[in-house]
């Protein structure tokens, strides 16, 4: 890194103008590429606090490497990265400079965002992360915060640089992985190492914040949200029953059973995605769908209960009476009982224009 009076130059041609903002992983500023007079955005990758210096340098190498990789993914809805170098013993990466907004602040600032919107930034992110894995890449920390939602419309995936970087090389002193805690997946916070999974899982996270407003594991203390992830089932969220279905398929907890690239990109594209469930038919009230079931079943049982000759069946054959010998005594008149009442098909409390599946033939008793 070079100096030019007040302003910040590196590599002799990177001029570092403004901070557009710092976390706990890097800085990111607006600077000018004086050789192709352009703007760009340079982001300053930091490494761990108290790390020896060997062990530094083996992280920058890798994370410069892995960066690399990354800017191979060519892709409209992932961040285009121009450069990529280590100065001051850091690593650093130029990337396209963005216009617009993160999805963070727009969930903040709307709340559950409509399902189509909702849609359309799964679609963006999840093609983003199939280019990302066809290299070889994975993000590893997908979340709204690294969503980038241009003033075009376009939806880009921004900040493979960053988590790029092996997780045995990114491990905290608390021996967790580094990421955003109610994003990370549950077997990698079980020690499997990072794959395509795991961002799909993290794709499901975001997608089901972006629907709801919040988080499914969203916690005050990190140590919870990590915690919650393992051990906490969130609830389906609400809106159209598909959109819903793909998240939870998203959100399976284990890697194996958790709906695969392919599977979201054929459920996002297809027919139906954001169609709000079914309502039930135009003057006929929620309850009596069930209730004409088992009205319907209720008939059957009664009907079964008396024996049917068939409808046009010919009687039963009579058996004549014997007459009783001399000194037999004459049996008791047979009991009587009550006629069962013939069952009158408009007393079934039937809506409007439906007719019994049963032949009104067997009801009266007549056929």
């Amino acid at each position: 890194m070079e100096e030019e009076g007040p302003v910040t130059v590196l590599r002799g041609r990177y001029r570092l103008e403004v901070l557009l903002g710092r976390g706990g992983m890097g800085a990111v500023w607006r600077a000018t590429d004086t050789v192709l007079d352009r703007e760009v955005a340079v982001k300053e990758l930091l490494l761990p606090d108290g790390t020896s210096a060997e062990r530094r340098a083996v992280m920058a190498e890798r994370a410069l490497r892995e960066a690399r990789a990354a800017a191979r993914v060519r892709h409209p809805n992932a961040i285009r990265v121009h450069d990529v170098f280590a100065s001051g013993g850091r690593p650093w990466i130029v990337m396209e400079l963005l216009s617009g907004h993160g999805l963070d602040v727009e969930i903040h600032e709307h709340g559950p965002l409509p399902p189509e919107r909702v849609a359309e930034i799964g679609r963006g992110v999840l093609e983003a992360l199939r280019a990302a894995h066809a290299r070889g890449v994975v993000h590893r920390d997908v979340k709204p915060g690294n969503v980038f939602c241009r003033d075009d419309g376009r939806v880009v995936l921004t900040d493979f640089g960053i988590a790029a970087m092996d997780d045995e090389e990114r491990i905290t002193r608390t021996g967790l992985p580094i990421g955003t805690p109610g994003y990370i997946a549950p077997e990698r916070l079980r020690g499997a190492p990072a794959a395509p999974p795991s961002d799909l899982f993290a794709l499901g996270v975001l997608l089901y914040a972006a629907l709801t407003g919040t988080a499914p594991f969203s916690r005050t203390e990190p140590l919870a949200a990590l915690g919650a992830v393992l051990t906490h089932a969130p609830p389906p969220p609400g809106g159209p029953p598909r959109l819903a279905g793909l998240v939870m398929g998203l959100l399976a907890p284990d890697p194996a059973r958790r709906t695969t690239a392919d599977q979201a990109r054929d459920a996002l594209a297809g027919p139906g995605l954001t169609a709000p469930a079914a309502a039930s038919p135009a003057g006929v009230p929620r309850w009596w769908l069930p209730a004409r079931v088992a009205l319907a079943a209720v008939g059957v049982l009664a009907v079964a209960s008396v024996p049917l000759r068939g409808c046009g069946a010919p009687p039963a054959e009579v058996v004549p009476t014997v007459a009783p010998r001399a000194g037999t005594p004459t049996p008791e008149p047979a009991p009587t009982f009550p006629r069962v009442p013939t069952l009158d098909p408009s007393r079934l409390l039937s809506p409007p224009g439906f007719t019994p599946s049963i032949p009104p033939c067997v009801l009266r008793g007549d056929c």
